[in-house]
């Protein structure tokens, strides 16, 4: 990818939208002048402590301009560690809430993501293509799998969808003690420091990591990834080589692979970080050719 200072200006708008329970999100909208895709458009979701400003944010959205598709990267309630959001009241007062990765509930991003594919028809999208970056890939397989009968999107794009569970589990040598207090601690405001993913309350971090948990089940790659069997639309997983939220990045790509059940799906084990830093080049590369395919 080219130096920031160097990038091409896009046609970058932004805009606010309301959730089904009245609070307000924003996002970057990157229309295409191009109208090859003209009714189609790249959702993108980020990952835990980030927001719509990341770079990977960035590099969906310079991809997708390159290869004449829209884009929206969106903020979720849950974009940075601790962050605010607004909401409109039944009587029409308004009032401000706690939200951010450390007070999110995951299940709330199904709100969000379906509040982003709403605004998006009323602007003329009726194809959607969710994009997922860390937790983001949780988020929109998450929403996909309790949507399967919809036909609005039409594929996903996995960003380094890490293993949560299992990288805390081999990162952080008090995991089972504070794992047992959290639980303890499950009403309180309290804030435990996990080893990979900053800060999280009390609630956040037991339900994130208890054994029933749905966020960190959806890629664990200690299990075989059943649940993507599912899922029909075209899937592309990018794992980079170098990407330590992973026990074992080519397992996981391998994984991955064997329960992609749509011919136009692929997992690939790619150059890169986490972020893709350095990589940027050859992850748009994939992206674009995967897009070209649908």
């Amino acid at each position: 990818m080219e130096k920031v200072n160097q990038r091409k200006k896009l046609n970058y708008t932004i805009h606010n939208f309301k959730t089904s329970d009245n609070i307000t999100l924003n996002g970057i909208l990157n229309q295409s002048k191009s109208k090859q895709n003209n009714s189609t458009i790249i959702l993108h979701i980020h990952g835990m402590c980030s927001d719509l400003l990341s770079n990977v944010g960035q590099l969906v959205s310079e991809t997708a301009n390159k290869n004449k598709f829209s884009s929206f990267i969106i903020n979720t309630r849950g974009h940075g560690i601790v962050s605010s959001f607004k909401q409109t009241n039944k009587d029409g007062t308004k009032s401000y809430h706690t939200g951010g990765t450390a007070y999110e509930i995951f299940e709330d991003s199904q709100i969000d993501i379906q509040a982003g594919i709403d605004y998006l028809k009323t602007l003329g999208y009726n194809k959607i293509i969710l994009s997922g970056h860390s937790t983001g890939c949780q988020k929109i397989i998450n929403y996909q799998l309790n949507n399967l009968k919809t036909k609005t999107v039409k594929a996903l794009i996995l960003l380094a969808p890490g293993d949560d569970l299992n990288v805390e589990k081999r990162d952080n040598s008090e995991f089972q003690k504070t794992l047992k207090l959290s639980k303890e601690k499950f009403n309180s405001k309290a804030l435990f420091a996990t080893h990979d993913f900053g800060l999280l309350s009390a609630k956040r971090f037991y339900n994130l990591f208890k054994k029933t948990s749905i966020e960190s089940n959806l890629f664990n790659y200690t299990k075989n990834l059943e649940y993507l069997k599912q899922i029909k639309i075209p899937i592309l997983s990018l794992i980079g080589d170098e990407d330590p939220y992973f026990l074992d990045v080519q397992k996981a790509t391998i994984n991955i692979k064997n329960n992609l059940k749509n011919r136009k799906s692929n997992s690939i084990l790619t150059k890169g970080n986490h972020s893709y830093y350095g990589a940027e080049v050859e992850c748009a590369r994939h992206i674009i050719d995967f897009l070209n395919k649908l």
